[in-house]
């Protein structure tokens, strides 16, 4: 039996998914991101790569974002290498491919969401 947040987030995403999702996005608004570079890596040299400084204000941007599963999705399908998309930094991101391609009985997007849900719910 599917469980009412994921049929909400399948039909927000039904609905996103032919338009533009991107205009939905929690970080387009000026009054929750200040920057938008709190998605992104820092620019120093002697940080490590893909370090992200303010990657926790990001996620949280991201936990309530109407359309992270879309970014998510939209990120991992173009193997978008820079960036917090969907929640996700590109090191979670190719992990979480990794264990899906392992697995081939669901449909890939199913499982990302699935697993998005399981992570979102394990922070509560």
């Amino acid at each position: 039996m599917m469980s009412m947040m994921r049929m909400t987030t399948i039909t927000t995403m039904t609905t996103m998914k032919n338009n533009n999702w991107a205009e939905y996005a929690a970080c387009r608004h000026a009054d929750l991101v200040s920057d938008i570079n709190i998605f992104y890596e820092s620019n120093d040299d002697d940080s490590p790569k893909y370090s992200y400084p303010f990657e926790e204000e990001a996620k949280l941007v991201c936990s309530i974002c109407p359309v992270k599963f879309n970014c998510l999705d939209s990120a991992i399908n173009s193997n978008e290498q820079w960036g917090i998309w969907g929640g996700l930094t590109y090191p979670e991101r190719r992990k979480l491919v990794r264990q899906r391609e392992k697995e081939h009985d669901e449909s890939f997007f199913d499982r990302i969401i699935d697993d998005y849900i399981n992570y979102e719910h394990s922070k509560i």
